[in-house]
């Protein structure tokens, strides 16, 4: 409640009770949000977000990378093993 405001209806002449209503009513300077703040929380919303952004297109390229390797290493392993198992295939085919 906003003391001075109160005294002052009082003093006015209104009744106690609707001069305390009146003064519990306003807001305290220090608790309200000024453009200001917004704008300032928006700032700081927006680094935020972007630091974010920049940390998963960090952590997409590094998947990227380990998924192009495992690619590589897939190929190799089909080029050496391909060979093997169509023998294998065959020998079981042809040479019971």
């Amino acid at each position: 409640m906003v003391a001075e405001v109160y005294r002052a209806l009082v003093e006015a002449g209104a009744p106690e009770t609707s001069a305390r209503a009146a003064a519990a009513a306003i807001p305290v300077a220090g608790d309200m949000v000024v453009k200001e703040d917004l704008w300032a929380l928006k700032e700081e919303l927006l680094t935020r977000i972007a630091q974010v952004e920049h940390g998963l297109g960090e952590r997409i390229a590094q998947q990227g990378e380990r998924i192009g390797g495992l690619e590589r290493s897939l190929a190799v392993l089909k080029f050496a093993y391909g060979p093997i198992i169509i023998l294998l295939l065959l020998k079981i085919a042809f040479l019971p």
